[in-house]
């Protein structure tokens, strides 16, 4: 048990890296009661002992400038559920939060400074940015699956 809880606050500093771009929130928990509920709650088919979801999440991008010389500020917040049947598993969840804060804030560096010869190449860029970032959470996830899961599973 202790270990668990020194892992938990050790793994959760971690989560702040980045933090000028990135709000990685800490993760909320649910405890579920049966494998039924933790395959209900995850959307798997089959058993696994944990799973995290990313249930909430925003990005802002933002242009300034004048003239020829725009360019993007951007920033997220991302808040992960971690469904839960076993505590063993709590680790392995961690692994995956910090796969995501991971590939988020490398992300979020890229479009951060961006530069543009126009306000209207930035707006429209930055809103793109904003209608795809859901689209690019799920490629970050599913990324961390493929190498936390080699084997193709998914879970713990």
């Amino acid at each position: 048990m202790h270990r668990f809880w020194f892992v938990t606050i050790v793994l959760q500093g971690t989560l702040a890296y980045g933090a000028e771009l990135l709000d990685m929130q800490a993760p909320r928990f649910v405890s579920a009661g049966s494998q039924a509920e933790v395959q209900r709650l995850c959307g798997i088919d089959r058993p696994i002992d944990a799973c995290t979801r990313f249930i909430d999440f925003a990005l802002t991008a933002t242009c300034d400038g004048a003239d020829d010389q725009w360019m993007m500020s951007a920033s997220a917040r991302i808040l992960p559920l971690v469904v839960v049947l076993a505590p063993d598993a709590m680790t392995h969840e961690y692994v995956h939060i910090s796969d995501m804060r991971q590939s988020a804030s490398k992300y979020l560096h890229k479009l951060d400074g961006t530069r543009y010869s126009t306000k209207d190449r930035c707006e429209d860029a930055a809103s793109r940015e904003i209608a795809g970032f859901a689209s690019h959470l799920k490629k970050f996830a599913q990324a961390s699956n493929a190498m936390r899961h080699p084997g193709g599973g998914r879970g713990r």
